[in-house]
């Protein structure tokens, strides 16, 4: 008898051939598995065999252990909280859990090994899960056939939204995993409204904020406008009455020498009307320093000032007035030079040391200063009556003035300090008062120590040798988005010595400057220019193409501390417009001492 499997017969007794050989484990390899199947035909083959009772119980144990791994697989699908389905690639359903009968709803008896994929998408057609589009159903089945990965989300008609995923398996067929995302769309939702509320709540809010900082604005302009107003026709008026005042003042002279050695009632009444006049004029020129500074008509001159002269011309002006009030003055001063305008701080501390002089009854006055940092403090100790805490700030205010100052001197017009006070804030300096009653006060400002480059002169500047710097022959870059600045460059650089200077007006220019003539020994750029790059990007750019950095100095108007501090941590100069050549000769000089 003979059986024929394809184009091979097996005779009895015949030796097998390789190829029934593979067609025999293939057969076993369906029923005890690929390892079984060859462990079960190598002994067979071999010369001493396996009897039959060990090859039923090689079997039994293989088939045991095949359940075994069945039901652990079936149990873990059945306990996954995802639905699974599979296909084999004829589209036919092998395999599924029970999480996907109880997402999908199917009824009972629905689902059965070989079943058509396309038979399930019609049934859902019918219940209204999927579109009865045929061209939508014909793309999902093209989807399982194309062997591609897909996802897509499905609400259903119940509100239920399922998020599906399919992935292809070697050798052909899908799985697909079913997950029910209804609370997480739910969530998502909810924040979604949360969002466009808030969204509109945040508009309303803005809306509103802008409304009432537009109503601020204006109510600011206006009493800004007022205030300005007030001021300029106070300078004004001010000015004019000064005018016929002086001419009454030069009447009532005329009449006191007409009258000198009269002691009748008319000269009395010639002097008493002298002092309101000399009162009124204190009055109206106090009023009128108050408006300029105010309306701000004064343009302060800050310079260089010796803190030996300043406090050598106070002496002169006040020891003579100290003496006649029995009163010790006392000057300290310091070797310090200050930045200041020399007749405004001037005036500020005549003011602390005539109020000294005139409220303090016994002991002395001190002028002295005390280094604070990079400023110096210049003030005025006095042994008067002294000061309420409560009162300290209320004596800068107009017209304000103590009970001991009334009665000390019934015409003082509290005006003093208030000028001093616009005085500081004008030139940037600040007043400090400390005071014990019954001990006394001291009135304080503080100004800037002057740098080197204030302390020389540009005149001085100019004359300086250029032999002396460290300028000469040095090849300078400079970039600045302004052609009148560029070529002031050229010229203070070529008296300084510095015959070969590149210009540039942009970031490409400076660095095909750089390309055409080589590495520059120092580099001047303006931080802005108008092609949308800046001075920190530039130097960046050249650091790239030379593979070094170079020595530079940003010039600037912005005076932001961000600026400043950015510059400074790449190791750059930095100078603020207008400079002066001075300073910028100074910075070139102390940058190139640094430079290995």
């Amino acid at each position: 008898m003979t059986t024929h499997l394809g184009l091979a017969e097996i005779l009895p007794g015949a030796l097998a051939t390789p190829e029934t050989i593979q067609f025999g484990e293939r057969l076993l390899a369906g029923s005890i598995g690929s390892a079984s199947a060859r462990t079960v035909l190598s002994t067979a083959l071999s010369h001493t065999g396996l009897g039959p009772e060990a090859v039923m119980e090689l079997l039994d144990q293989t088939s045991q252990a095949v359940q075994f791994n069945r039901e652990l697989l079936e149990s873990t699908l059945d306990n996954m909280s995802q639905g699974v389905s599979v296909v084999d690639r004829g589209l036919r359903l092998v395999g599924w859990n029970r999480r996907y009968v109880e997402l999908m709803n199917y009824p009972e008896g629905t689902l059965y090994i070989g079943k058509p994929i396309a038979d399930l998408i019609q049934l859902n057609v019918r219940r209204g899960l999927v579109s009865d589009d045929k061209s939508e159903i014909q793309k999902r089945l093209e989807h399982l056939r194309s062997g591609q990965n897909y996802r897509y989300e499905r609400p259903w008609p119940s509100g239920k939204v399922l998020e599906i995923r399919g992935n292809p398996m070697p050798g052909g067929g899908y799985v697909t995993t079913f997950t029910d995302i209804t609370h997480f769309k739910d969530i998502e939702n909810e924040l979604q409204v949360i969002n466009e509320t808030l969204e509109q709540r945040v508009q309303q809010r803005t809306l509103e904020l802008s409304e009432a900082n537009a109503e601020l604005e204006k109510a600011r302009l206006t009493a800004e406008e007022a205030n300005l107003s007030k001021t300029r026709f106070l300078a004004a008026a001010s000015h004019d009455l000064l005018q016929p005042m002086n001419a009454a003042s030069l009447f009532v002279s005329i009449l006191r020498q007409q009258q000198e050695g009269s002691d009748d009632e008319q000269s009395r009444l010639v002097k008493r009307i002298d002092r309101s006049l000399k009162a009124s004029e204190q009055l109206l020129s106090a009023l009128l320093d108050i408006s300029k500074l105010d309306s701000g008509m004064y343009d302060p001159e800050p310079e260089a000032i010796s803190i030996p002269e300043l406090f050598e011309q106070l002496r002169r002006r006040f020891k003579a007035l100290a003496g006649s009030h029995n009163l010790v003055l006392r000057i300290h001063p310091t070797e310090h030079v200050i930045f200041s305008d020399r007749n405004l701080l001037y005036r500020i501390l005549q003011n602390f040391l005539a109020n000294a002089i005139h409220y303090t009854e016994t002991g002395g006055v001190l002028l002295g200063c005390r280094l604070r940092g990079e400023h110096l403090q210049i003030s005025v100790w006095d042994t008067g009556v002294g000061i309420e805490d409560s009162e300290v700030k209320a004596i800068f205010q107009e017209f304000h003035r103590l009970d001991y100052a009334r009665r000390l001197d019934e015409k003082g017009l509290g005006l003093g300090l208030a000028i001093c006070d616009r005085i500081a804030r004008m030139l940037g300096h600040q007043i400090d008062v400390s005071s014990r009653p019954g001990h006394g006060s001291c009135f304080s400002v503080t100004a800037p120590i002057a740098s080197d480059d204030h302390l020389l002169a540009p005149e001085r500047a100019d004359a300086v040798q250029v032999e002396s710097s460290q300028l000469k022959n040095l090849v300078v870059l400079c970039v600045d988005n302004e052609p009148d600045i560029l070529e002031a460059m050229n010229l203070l650089l070529d008296r300084w010595g510095c015959p070969s200077v590149m210009l540039a007006e942009t970031q490409a220019q400076a660095a095909q400057q750089v390309l055409m003539h080589g590495n520059p020994d120092f580099v001047l750029v303006d931080y802005h220019l108008n092609d949308q790059s800046n001075g920190l990007r530039v130097m960046e750019h050249l650091d790239d193409i030379l593979g070094t950095q170079l020595p530079a100095i940003v010039i600037t108007a912005d005076r932001s501390k961000t600026l400043e501090e950015r510059v400074k941590a790449k190791g750059y100069g930095l100078l603020r417009k207008p400079i002066r050549p001075a300073a910028l000769r100074a910075l070139m000089n102390n940058m190139l001492k640094k430079t290995p």
